[in-house]
């Protein structure tokens, strides 16, 4: 490895190789399908890492100031993580999209088929507070600013069309995305 410690794991898995969530590297999770990024659950966390512990894999690393200085100045880390996002806003039927210094987040060709699935399962709203978070750690605040114009966009469309549980999940992640 050509980094630090192991008290580094998101950075290493990132940026040298190492293996993450179940045994993988990032390169396996990147080439997931929408099939394993909806029933895989330990991903998310590596890569899209936050200083907050996961309430719903604990076990998952934690990163710290100097673990984000150590991505932020490694090339390699910003190309990769740029790719995670975009897959999973294609998992989610949207495209990032940039116009000069305009970032937008849009809805893809395969919007209608991919919503239909993934805004009926909770966990995804958290999944998306993740990432959210995650870009705001990274200092990707025109990417953060885009993706929550176009949730609170998709929220406006989709909540009156989920049942009531839903609802209430929905509800709770538009207020945590308003303030993010």
């Amino acid at each position: 490895m050509n980094g630090p410690s192991t008290s580094h794991p998101v950075f290493e898995f990132y940026c040298d190789g190492a293996k993450g969530p179940s045994g993988r590297t990032i390169d396996d999770v990147l080439a997931f399908t929408v099939e394993q990024l909806e029933v895989e659950h330990e991903y998310i966390q590596w890569l899209f890492p936050s200083k907050e512990e996961s309430k719903a894999v604990p076990s998952s690393p934690v990163t710290c100031d100097d673990e984000v200085g150590l991505m932020l100045a490694h090339p390699q880390f910003l190309r990769r993580y740029k790719t995670a996002l975009r897959k999973m806003l294609g998992f989610y039927g949207l495209s990032l999209e940039s116009q000069g210094d305009q970032v937008m987040v849009t809805r893809s060709s395969s919007y209608d088929e991919r919503s239909a699935l993934w805004l009926h399962r909770p966990h995804n709203f958290k999944r998306l507070s993740r990432i959210l978070g995650s870009l705001r750690l990274f200092g990707m605040d025109a990417e953060a600013n885009a993706l929550r114009l176009a949730l609170e966009a998709i929220y406006e469309r989709s909540a009156d069309k989920v049942d009531p549980a839903t609802r209430v999940e929905l509800d709770k992640s538009l207020r945590f995305w308003k303030e993010t």
